[in-house]
Protein backbone atom coordinates (compact mmCIF):
# COMPACT_ATOMS: atom_id res chain seq x y z
CA UNK A 1 0.00 0.00 0.00
CA UNK A 2 1.03 3.34 -0.49
CA UNK A 3 0.78 6.92 0.77
CA UNK A 4 1.34 9.92 -1.81
CA UNK A 5 3.47 12.69 -0.33
CA UNK A 6 5.15 15.91 -1.15
CA UNK A 7 8.37 16.38 0.89
CA UNK A 8 10.77 19.61 0.44
CA UNK A 9 13.74 19.62 2.47
CA UNK A 10 16.26 22.74 3.06
CA UNK A 11 19.62 22.44 0.84
CA UNK A 12 21.53 22.56 3.93
CA UNK A 13 19.52 19.15 5.15
CA UNK A 14 18.97 17.58 1.51
CA UNK A 15 22.61 15.58 1.75
CA UNK A 16 21.44 13.76 4.58
CA UNK A 17 17.81 13.10 4.04
CA UNK A 18 18.54 12.05 0.61
CA UNK A 19 21.06 9.62 2.26
CA UNK A 20 18.29 8.36 4.76
CA UNK A 21 16.21 8.53 1.99
CA UNK A 22 17.70 5.57 0.38
CA UNK A 23 19.02 3.67 3.12
CA UNK A 24 15.64 2.88 4.33
CA UNK A 25 13.80 2.93 0.91
CA UNK A 26 16.21 1.21 -1.55
CA UNK A 27 16.93 1.61 -5.15
CA UNK A 28 13.53 3.21 -5.06
CA UNK A 29 14.69 5.98 -3.09
CA UNK A 30 17.32 6.97 -4.98
CA UNK A 31 17.58 10.72 -6.63
CA UNK A 32 13.99 11.18 -4.30
CA UNK A 33 14.90 14.74 -3.80
CA UNK A 34 15.81 15.59 -7.18
CA UNK A 35 13.22 19.42 -7.71
CA UNK A 36 15.08 22.42 -6.74
CA UNK A 37 13.58 25.02 -5.25
CA UNK A 38 14.18 29.07 -4.92
CA UNK A 39 11.90 31.86 -3.23
CA UNK A 40 9.61 33.21 -6.38
CA UNK A 41 10.68 35.85 -7.72
CA UNK A 42 14.06 35.20 -8.21
CA UNK A 43 16.11 35.51 -10.44
CA UNK A 44 17.55 32.11 -12.98
CA UNK A 45 20.65 30.73 -11.56
CA UNK A 46 19.80 31.22 -7.92
CA UNK A 47 20.87 28.44 -6.12
CA UNK A 48 18.21 26.46 -4.48
CA UNK A 49 17.40 26.65 -0.81
CA UNK A 50 14.92 23.62 -1.03
CA UNK A 51 14.78 20.31 -2.99
CA UNK A 52 11.58 18.36 -2.98
CA UNK A 53 9.43 15.42 -4.40
CA UNK A 54 6.07 14.71 -4.42
CA UNK A 55 5.14 10.75 -5.25
CA UNK A 56 4.26 7.91 -3.93
CA UNK A 57 5.77 6.21 -0.59
CA UNK A 58 5.02 2.58 1.41
CA UNK A 59 2.84 3.78 3.65
CA UNK A 60 5.00 1.76 6.08
CA UNK A 61 7.78 4.39 5.95
CA UNK A 62 5.14 7.40 6.85
CA UNK A 63 5.74 7.08 10.26
CA UNK A 64 9.74 7.48 10.20
CA UNK A 65 8.46 10.81 8.89
CA UNK A 66 6.31 11.85 11.20
CA UNK A 67 8.21 10.37 14.66
CA UNK A 68 12.25 11.43 14.91
CA UNK A 69 12.51 8.29 17.26
CA UNK A 70 11.25 6.13 15.14
CA UNK A 71 13.69 7.51 12.12
CA UNK A 72 16.81 7.41 14.21
CA UNK A 73 15.63 3.78 15.04
CA UNK A 74 15.32 2.98 11.56
CA UNK A 75 18.05 4.86 9.93
CA UNK A 76 20.55 4.23 12.40
CA UNK A 77 21.33 7.73 13.11
CA UNK A 78 21.29 9.70 16.43
CA UNK A 79 17.76 10.54 17.59
CA UNK A 80 19.29 14.75 17.73
CA UNK A 81 19.65 14.12 13.78
CA UNK A 82 16.92 12.75 13.09
CA UNK A 83 14.97 15.62 14.90
CA UNK A 84 17.07 18.78 13.10
CA UNK A 85 16.10 16.64 9.88
CA UNK A 86 12.59 16.58 10.40
CA UNK A 87 12.07 20.47 11.24
CA UNK A 88 13.85 20.68 8.49
CA UNK A 89 11.95 19.33 5.96
CA UNK A 90 7.76 20.21 5.33
CA UNK A 91 6.05 16.76 4.77
CA UNK A 92 2.24 16.94 3.61
CA UNK A 93 0.05 14.36 2.18
CA UNK A 94 -1.11 14.98 -1.39
CA UNK A 95 -4.44 14.71 -0.79
CA UNK A 96 -4.90 17.29 1.81
CA UNK A 97 -2.06 19.87 0.17
CA UNK A 98 -1.57 20.10 -3.85
CA UNK A 99 2.41 20.25 -4.87
CA UNK A 100 1.40 24.05 -6.33
CA UNK A 101 -0.72 24.94 -2.45
CA UNK A 102 2.40 23.64 -1.01
CA UNK A 103 4.92 25.79 -3.01
CA UNK A 104 2.99 28.63 -2.43
CA UNK A 105 2.77 28.55 1.24
CA UNK A 106 6.35 28.00 1.50
CA UNK A 107 6.86 30.85 -0.92
CA UNK A 108 8.78 28.80 -3.75
CA UNK A 109 8.92 27.66 -7.11
CA UNK A 110 10.89 25.65 -8.97
CA UNK A 111 14.67 26.89 -10.10
CA UNK A 112 15.48 28.24 -13.15
CA UNK A 113 18.68 27.83 -14.95
CA UNK A 114 21.31 30.64 -16.01
CA UNK A 115 20.59 31.55 -19.03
Amino acid sequence: MYTYLNLLVTAPATPLAQQLIEAVAGEAGKGTLSVPLVPVGSPPGTPATWYGASGAIGSELVPLLKDAQALAEAAGIDLSQAELLLSQADITEIDAEPWAAVLERLGLERQQEAL
